[in-house]
């Protein structure tokens, strides 16, 4: 009897654990704004994001930088060459470690405020930027949304000359080095 119920607390157990995974829907978006002669403001998106947090509150996400999506098909294709050099570096890639408690509370459901380092990789280079997140869980589903653009700065991802030949390219007098960006997972 004493072994039947070690079995069952331990598939129960198997299966807690299973759910503690969460995946990136397919509907996820990290979205950026672009400033060019300090007016004009414009918002893109990266379609194709994808990743996961586990059981240990890890959290790795990719950027697919072919998946850059301005609304405009030359830009879109000369981000993807001149600025993200994508044959190169295709993605861009964020961990993370979600504190236990903050995990705990997220498996509980409801709603709730979270400051993040992000460890950022993208063009070769890698940063910490804090980052800002508002989450709601229903226990078995997370929405994940940042409260404050986190903003990424070109010079730290070696993007300075991707930047430029943009700028040369288009004519345009200046285009910010500073780029505001969100998530929506």
């Amino acid at each position: 009897m004493s072994q039947k119920l070690i079995v069952v607390l331990s598939l129960l157990w198997l299966s807690v654990s299973a759910q503690a995974q969460w995946a990136i829907q397919p509907n996820s978006q990290v979205g950026f704004v672009s400033v060019k002669n300090n007016t004009i403001a414009e918002n893109n998106v990266f379609d194709e994001v994808t990743g996961t947090i586990d059981e240990q509150g890890r959290v790795s996400v990719s950027v697919n930088l072919a998946s850059v999506h301005t609304g405009i098909d030359i830009r879109n294709e000369r981000l993807r060459q001149m600025l993200f050099e994508i044959t190169q570096f295709p993605e861009a890639t964020i961990t993370a470690q979600i504190p236990a408690e903050a995990l705990e509370m997220a498996h509980a459901g409801g709603f709730f405020d979270l400051s993040l380092p992000l460890t950022v990789s993208l063009h070769g280079a890698t940063q910490t930027l804090d980052a800002a997140l508002s989450i709601d869980s229903d226990g078995d589903t997370l929405h994940v949304r940042s409260t404050k653009p986190l903003l990424l700065h070109t010079a730290q991802f070696a993007l300075e000359d991707g930047v430029a030949a943009l700028q040369a390219v288009a004519n345009l007098n200046a285009i910010s080095r500073v780029v505001p960006v969100t998530v929506t997972l």
